[in-house]
């Protein structure tokens, strides 16, 4: 099975409690490392048999089924989704999007929409282009990029805390999804997952290095920022999720997914 079932994940910090050991158990090529959208891409062109997927390309695809106790999620401040902003957040006029997880421009969209005065312009920005050089009032950054930024600047959006500021309820970013996901995977990326959330000061240690962000930071964003448990209460957020973005067209709405999904079967 190990040469069989491909798997994609994020080369993020907030994933490695979630694929240690997985290349072992995966090897030749096996598993794949990319970026959160590059990955939906590759799941919906059949590249991928299982992937961790933003949000809202799950609930863009009622075809593809979940593993339903895990994903990446924060209750409150994440610190690894942020909007770095130039001007006070209700005179936002125009917004540059890193397109890297499509779960936090939907966020980001749904948020500004209930605090700006009037509807921001957005745009798409390559972070291979230096900050100073984007032309916006606020900048969308993601990720490990993101942890490292956010002390830079002084006016920060943390849009984990702005959804639960908003909704009161947790925010999920990312699921494990495919189109058929055998017992198999799933019961290897569980156990993935045992043994991550077992080992995190030691994956905080290692990842430390590799980011050149202190390892307490490290630690406390894997272990008090990040969720990995689908309970009830991520449950209820990632259903207000999309009733908000369904409500702005960004995916199917809990009714049009479910004929959706019967038309695709």
């Amino acid at each position: 099975m190990g040469n069989r079932v491909r798997i994609g994940a994020v080369e993020y910090l907030n994933t490695k409690p979630l694929i240690r050991g997985l290349e072992q158990h995966l090897p030749d090529g096996g598993l794949v490392l990319d970026r959160p959208s590059a990955l939906a891409d590759m799941l919906r062109a059949g590249k991928l048999d299982v992937a961790l997927i933003p949000s809202i390309e799950y609930l863009r695809n009622p075809g593809y089924q979940m593993i339903p106790d895990t994903c990446i999620a924060s209750r409150g401040q994440v610190m690894s989704v942020i909007l770095i902003c130039r001007r006070p957040a209700a005179h936002i006029a125009k917004v540059a999007l890193d397109t890297s997880s499509r779960s936090s421009v939907a966020l980001c969209r749904i948020i500004l929409s209930r605090t700006c005065t009037a509807a921001p312009e957005f745009v798409n920005w390559s972070t291979d282009t230096p900050l100073e050089e984007v032309d916006a009032d606020a900048i969308l950054v993601i990720g490990d990029k993101a942890m490292r930024l956010r002390s830079d600047h002084e006016h920060i959006m943390d849009l984990g805390e702005e959804w639960q500021r908003l909704t009161g309820l947790p925010f999920v970013y990312a699921v494990w999804a495919g189109r058929h996901i055998t017992p198999q995977a799933r019961a290897m990326l569980r156990r993935a997952k045992e043994e991550g959330t077992q080992h995190l000061a030691e994956i905080a240690s290692q990842e430390s290095e590799r980011l050149g962000i202190p390892p307490g930071v490290c630690l406390d964003y894997i272990t008090n920022r990040i969720r990995y448990d689908f309970g009830p209460a991520e449950q209820e957020g990632l259903g207000l999720f999309r009733r908000y973005a369904a409500e702005k067209g960004l995916c199917p709405g809990a009714d049009e997914r479910e004929d959706l999904a019967l038309k695709q079967n």
